[in-house]
C-alpha cells in the first residue's frame, strides 16, 4: 500500500512522532521550534541554526518538553576524524578549509557556525 503525500511539514503534525529536517539554515529554527510546540521530536541538518541565539532557544525548548534534539554532524563518521581520535588529545590548533568547487550552498552560514561539533 503506498504512502501518503504531504506537501507541507505542518500536515505531519500529530501524524508522527520524529522528524529529520533537511532545510536550508534560515529555515532550521522556525520548523524545528514549530515541531517542538506540536511535541515531535527533531533530528535537525546541521548547523542546528542561523545564530547561537536561536541555538541556545531550540535547546531550552526541547529540554523543557522532554524532547529529543539531535543535529546531524556527519563529520563524526569520518574515518580519518576516527583514526586520530585516540592520538590528539588536546589540539592547539585546527585549520578548515572548504574543499571543492564553490557551489553558493551554505553561503548563508558561517564557515565556524558550520562546522562547530563536527
Amino acid at each position: 500500500m503506498p504512502h501518503p503525500a504531504f506537501f507541507r511539514y505542518t500536515d505531519l503534525f500529530r501524524k508522527v512522532q520524529a522528524v529529520s529536517i533537511a532545510v536550508p539554515t534560515p529555515f532550521h529554527y522556525a520548523i524545528t521550534k514549530e515541531c517542538f510546540l506540536q511535541g515531535i521530536d527533531v533530528l535537525l541538518e546541521k548547523p542546528i541554526s542561523s545564530t547561537l541565539e536561536e541555538a541556545d532557544e531550540l535547546i531550552r525548548l526541547a529540554e523543557s518538553k522532554g524532547l529529543i534534539l539531535q543535529v546531524g554532524h556527519l563529520e563524526r563518521f569520518n574515518g580519518a576524524l576516527s583514526g586520530i581520535e585516540a592520538r590528539v588529545h588536546h589540539p592547539w590548533f585546527i585549520e578548515s578549509h572548504r574543499l571543492g568547487p564553490f557551489s553558493g550552498r551554505g553561503t548563508e552560514v558561517d564557515v565556524v557556525l558550520d562546522f562547530n561539533g563536527s
